[in-house]
């Protein structure tokens, strides 16, 4: 990655097809989302945002991962979430007020060391939209 990186700050363009969606978030200035061949949406990642409006991601760390985390985190339905060791990362559709009193219940009785809440990752966005052509 550092090569590309080296490569767009020479002034260059750089076509880059990934399936690893962390990677395009960072390297990339303009992102185009194809489905069987299909232009899906394109524009830059703050463009994207605007489509999936309403996801909110969640890091949360405890001094120690507590017991029935998982369960409470499948009971508030999130899009997806994954533990790693004594963080857990959550994504939410939801508005901003309800993702605050998730984090506040998952936190209730814990010791928690960290919380970030940010908005939609490219991820979130693809899914988000991949989803809805699944619909139609």
């Amino acid at each position: 990655m550092s090569l590309l990186r080296a490569e767009t700050q020479k002034g260059r363009t750089v076509i880059l097809t990934t399936q690893v969606l962390s990677e395009a978030e960072e390297l990339c200035d303009d992102i185009l989302i194809l489905n069987k061949g299909k232009q899906v949406a394109r524009g830059d990642l703050n463009t994207l945002k605007l489509l999936s409006q309403g996801v909110y991601e969640v890091a949360m760390t405890f001094d120690r991962l507590p017991e029935g985390i998982e369960a409470d985190l499948q009971a508030l339905v999130p899009l997806r979430y994954s533990v790693d060791q004594n963080t857990i990362e959550i994504a939410f559709k939801a508005e901003e007020a309800r993702v605050l009193e998730m984090v506040s219940e998952l936190a209730r009785n814990r010791r928690v060391v960290h919380v970030e809440v940010r908005g939609a990752s490219l991820e979130d966005i693809f899914v988000e939209l991949m989803q809805g052509r699944e619909a139609q």
